[in-house]
């Protein structure tokens, strides 16, 4: 039987530095300046958003609505080179809104909702888009909690008595 092992992880330039900064005083020099790690990304619109349609799903009745009325757009995902080219094929548009409310209500076809954190900001194809939709006949929205975007949905479709 033949074992083999897993291979050990690459060491990064921010490694190989640090271990530099740490010796060269013992050889009387200076070391390197060691880079700061990278932060990690952080996905501040996520939770807003769930809590979007968290209510959604608890109230969407009181519209007259179905539950598939309101649905996310996943636009904004980290993808491969590859898997991005493919969606890409398949008609993924930059700067298309977060959330889309399919509810017919004259004088508007629905409900674009790009979400944001308190520190995002619009980005032009972003703006774009939220343009291209209002000329089209479509309400939309920039929303920069989850709070503002409930209030968006319920002004959009009238809000019923006892929510």
């Amino acid at each position: 039987m033949t074992t083999f092992r897993k291979p050990k992880a690459q060491i990064t330039r921010r490694q190989i530095a640090a271990i530099h900064s740490f010796y060269a005083p013992a050889f009387g020099k200076e070391g390197p300046d060691v880079p700061k790690a990278r932060a990690k990304p952080r996905d501040l619109e996520h939770p807003e958003q769930v809590q979007v349609i968290r209510w959604w799903r608890k109230y969407h009745g009181t519209f007259g609505l179905p539950e598939i009325s309101l649905f996310a757009i996943p636009n904004a995902n980290k993808r491969t080179q590859r898997g991005g080219d493919r969606l890409k094929q398949e008609g993924m548009r930059a700067g298309v809104s977060d959330l889309f409310l399919a509810a017919n209500l004259f004088p508007w076809g629905g409900a674009f909702c790009e979400m944001k954190s308190e520190e995002g900001t619009l980005s032009v194809s972003q703006s774009t888009f939220l343009y291209a939709m209002e000329m089209e006949g479509y309400q939309t929205a920039v929303c920069y909690s989850a709070r503002e975007a409930i209030e968006f949905f319920k002004n959009y479709l009238g809000e019923p008595h006892g929510l």
